[in-house]
């Protein structure tokens, strides 16, 4: 445990784009976007593969780990109704499709990255019609743009697509982290710039159409090698996106910690932070070291690997994500990890009363339809005879009362005998 130790109907027409990451692309840049899409619903609608394998950009700066058209339609497609700003849209995952309100979502992604176009019906959704409208008559004359009606649908083709419109947030410093998270933040200070170096440099676009672990996936895995050598209750490294203009987008790496979390650039090992745990999500500080795709105060939005809009960092829940905001039908039930083949971590600390100690077992839980996500079942347990951490087939099921019984965790006399929570989903 941790002991702290101190301290209108037509609007205006946009500003023209600049950069690629802003949607300044010229048309062999769109026709290579589009190509990329392809194979992106290609891999989705196959289950995964590699179909994109060997695929690049001839620019440079599209081939950036700041450039990922996966989610560019996004924005545009929450302002014309076509998708909630709520939603989890799954994108990337692509056993999701299998859950009928994602695939009514893909379906809108689809048409607008393959085709350019966006439908809204004036009978279901007048108020989206009517954004579609001024996004209509606010295009540029150079747009290129299509429009007419059809089956009682207003249709647009090669609509502009709208940069992301979110403020940034505002987070709130950690003072008094304890010794133990000031510690693991200098570890994370001192390796970061060589974790990065060793992460190799596939992008988030490639693995959307590859499904190799990107540069910020192989990044997060080092600091989670780095926590699992700790005794940290509760900590945690998971992979989001910070969303800027139409294209950019920044991989994150956020690791919570017992009392704090800290922001990493897994492009270049660069750390922010440590803000409160119920801080909102501000990486302008990590943004602010890319200027040429960046333009420092322009407007971020944050998403989880799931789709989520996501201000806050992820937690633990004790009901899977899958039920919202969607719901799931045929999709349950969910079913935590067989003991002990998919345990990856057991261990106990002391806590609370003399001998008494917090035991925490963690895994994956998954559903038929092959979706994992990590789980956990903490128990405070008494007559802690010692503790520590280990593995092992002598790790039981959390049925209370039960003895764990793995390395370091020696049962007192008489055996350990467990209060435990029920099983907690972590997104």
């Amino acid at each position: 445990m941790c002991v702290a130790v101190g301290a209108g109907f037509a609007t205006a027409p946009p500003v023209a784009a600049q950069t690629v990451y802003d949607g300044a692309l010229d048309p062999t840049d769109q026709a290579e976007v589009v190509a990329w899409a392809t194979l992106f619903w290609q891999r989705v609608d196959q289950g995964g593969g590699s179909p994109g394998a060997g695929f690049a950009f001839t620019k440079a700066e599209m081939n950036s780990h700041l450039f990922n058209p996966m989610r560019a339609a996004r924005p545009t497609l929450e302002k014309v109704g076509l998708v909630a700003a709520g939603a989890c849209d799954q994108m990337g995952i692509p056993e999701a499709g299998a859950i009928p309100e994602v695939a009514a979502v893909w379906s809108e992604y689809r048409k607008a990255m393959l085709e350019g176009k966006i439908e809204t019906d004036w009978s279901s959704d007048p108020g989206g019609t009517i954004e579609h409208a001024n996004l209509i008559l606010a295009a540029p004359a150079t747009a290129g743009l299509t429009v007419y009606v059809e089956g009682g649908k207003l249709v647009s083709e090669n609509l502009p697509l709208e940069k992301v419109d979110q403020v940034a947030y505002e987070a709130t410093l950690k003072f008094g982290a304890c010794q133990q998270t000031q510690d693991i933040i200098a570890a994370l200070i001192a390796s970061g710039a060589q974790w990065a170096a060793d992460a190799g440099e596939v992008t988030e676009f490639q693995k959307a159409i590859t499904g190799e672990p990107s540069k910020a996936d192989r990044f997060a895995d080092r600091i989670r090698s780095l926590l699992s050598a700790t005794t940290m209750m509760g900590s945690h490294a998971d992979v989001i996106t910070a969303q800027f203009g139409v294209y950019g987008v920044l991989p994150v790496v956020v690791v919570q910690l017992e009392d704090c979390y800290v922001l990493m650039d897994p492009i270049n090992g660069n750390l922010s932070g440590p803000f409160t745990l119920d801080s909102l999500l501000d990486a302008s500080g990590l943004l602010s070291a890319h200027g040429a795709e960046y333009a420092s105060g322009t407007s971020v939005r944050y998403y989880s690997a799931l789709g989520c809009q996501t201000p806050v960092i992820a937690g633990w829940h004790n009901s899977p994500p899958w039920s919202w905001p969607f719901g799931c039908p045929g999709c349950g039930p969910w079913t935590p990890w067989s003991v002990p083949a998919t345990i990856t971590s057991f261990w106990c600390a002391p806590f609370g009363a003399p001998g008494s100690c917090k035991c925490t077992s963690t895994g994956t839980a998954t559903d038929p339809a092959g979706r994992t996500l990590p789980v956990q079942i903490e128990c405070t347990c008494t007559s802690c005879g010692g503790a520590g951490s280990g593995l092992g087939s002598a790790v039981p099921a959390w049925n209370p009362p039960s003895t764990p019984a793995a390395p370091g965790l020696a049962p007192g006399s008489p055996a350990v005998t467990c209060t435990c929570g029920g099983t907690q989903y972590w997104y």
